[in-house]
């Protein structure tokens, strides 16, 4: 199966020789990418990559496209209808602007926090062979996480450790200074949670 190979090569450990974030301007460049769907519409989405300049977080790039999601949403599978799309928008900035390609990606999706610990931004780190980290709105059903997780607020401008049942730590609940809903990071490829 697809996702097991690429699991296997997987690296959750940091391995970014172009960037330290201790060193001035190691991390120049940053990206994020999503998938939406036009409102009412369960085909036609926009998938967007935006490149920023950091420590500024100016917005210096981005890359669209509309694109047609013909393949059904299942559950722990969503790298299997997303992935491809935004690959390619990967290559249109590669070809056009190969100089603002990011030094990691913040994927909307989940990273190692999945069923199979490999999720959207661990698939698109591994294909691109690109530091990613995952940022999910939710968790799916893991190590007792779930029903927890999803209802809990935290602190405004605050992290949480997420530790499962087993005692195993699958990434972080952070929120930002504005409000207490979290977002749950978690390692996508070659960075690890404590970066």
């Amino acid at each position: 199966d697809e996702q097991i190979a690429l699991k296997a090569r997987l690296v959750v450990d940091d391995d970014h020789r172009d960037w330290d974030l201790k060193a001035e301007g190691g991390l120049r460049l940053v990206g994020g990418v999503d998938i939406s769907f036009i409102k009412d519409n369960e085909v036609d989405a926009l998938a967007m990559l935006g490149i920023l300049r950091y420590p500024e977080l100016e917005v210096v790039h981005t890359v669209s496209s509309m694109i047609e999601l013909k393949a059904p949403y299942i559950p722990g599978y969503l790298a299997f209808r997303e992935v491809g799309h935004i690959m390619d928008l990967l290559e249109k900035l590669k070809a056009s602007k190969p100089e603002l390609m990011p030094q990691v990606i913040f994927v909307d999706g989940n990273g190692t926090l999945h069923p199979h610990e490999f999720g959207l931004a661990c698939h698109l780190g591994v294909l691109a062979d690109i530091p990613t980290i995952g940022v999910g709105k939710t968790i799916m059903k893991i190590d007792g996480l779930h029903e927890d997780w999803n209802k809990r607020r935290i602190a405004p401008g605050s992290e949480e450790m997420l530790v499962g049942t087993s005692g195993k730590v699958w990434g972080a609940a952070v929120t930002a200074v504005s409000t207490t809903k979290p977002v749950f990071i978690s390692v996508g490829h070659r960075v690890s949670l404590s970066t």
